[in-house]
């Protein structure tokens, strides 16, 4: 069986016997929350919230971070428009900033001059949406120096930068929360899908709540929160766990076709 995405491309070939053998097992579980195949790969102690989108990913993040109407939300101007949507549906405000030369990504300077912008005019920003693009990691070092000494929340947006490394640090822990997506351009996929990396199992636990139509610990439908219907089927969870199996393989291609 072949993933077929709507351009006619192939996507994912699930004669892998690893995947065959994660779609079986899935199928006999509830849905699974924490991908423990990303844990294992990143040898760190993170929660990893697996969601139906990778913008669903970001929508939460700043809702977990808590991002509310009229708050300032900084985020890199060169970036897919998936990253700065998710401002606007909190009713936040985007501050756009320059991207610098090396890395493509949020330029340090660029972004300690917005925030005392922001800051003269009576409104510090409440977080920072930082962009690992085309698989290239941002300057971690000074961009978290900056947030810790304003004490602004960095959302990491790793959405196409799974198995990226930064100083021996993986992409996707970068933040305070971080993003992931699966979608059929990214380097595994399963079909759609993304994930939060959450650093703190109260946060965790406040996701999955919220990703499942925040339904109570009742015995009837009750609901004392909005929830959302983000959650990740247990196909997809079993195609992405089988491919994270094949993750280093593609990560070293990626490397051989930008030496060759």
């Amino acid at each position: 069986m072949v993933i077929i995405a709507t351009d006619g491309r192939k996507r994912a070939n699930l004669h892998s016997r690893s995947i065959r053998h994660e779609l079986c097992s899935t199928t006999r579980t509830k849905y699974y929350w924490i991908c423990a195949r990303f844990r294992k790969t990143i040898r760190n102690k993170v929660f990893v919230g697996a969601l139906s989108l990778g913008t669903a990913a970001l929508h939460f993040g700043l809702i977990l971070l808590g991002v509310q109407a009229g708050d300032k939300v900084i985020c890199q101007s060169m970036t897919f428009s998936a990253s700065a949507n998710p401002i606007v549906y909190q009713g936040a405000t985007a501050v756009f900033v320059d991207s610098e030369l090396d890395t493509w990504n949020m330029c340090p300077n660029a972004f300690d001059t917005a925030i005392k912008d922001r800051i003269s005019k009576g409104k510090k920003p409440k977080a920072t949406i930082a962009v690992n693009l085309y698989r290239m990691p941002f300057n971690v070092d000074q961009i978290r120096a900056i947030a810790n000494e304003y004490e602004i929340l960095i959302l990491d947006d790793s959405a196409e930068s799974l198995g990226s490394t930064y100083r021996g640090a993986h992409c996707g822990t970068f933040g305070d929360i971080s993003v992931l997506s699966f979608n059929g351009n990214k380097i595994i996929t399963t079909s759609g899908d993304g994930a939060n990396v959450i650093k703190n199992i109260d946060l965790k636990n406040k996701a999955i709540f919220l990703a499942t139509q925040a339904r109570d610990n009742a015995q009837h439908y009750q609901h004392s929160a909005i929830g959302y219907n983000y959650r990740m089927s247990n196909i997809c969870d079993g195609i992405g766990r089988g491919l994270m199996e094949v993750l280093d393989k593609h990560s070293q291609k990626r490397h051989e076709m930008h030496a060759f």
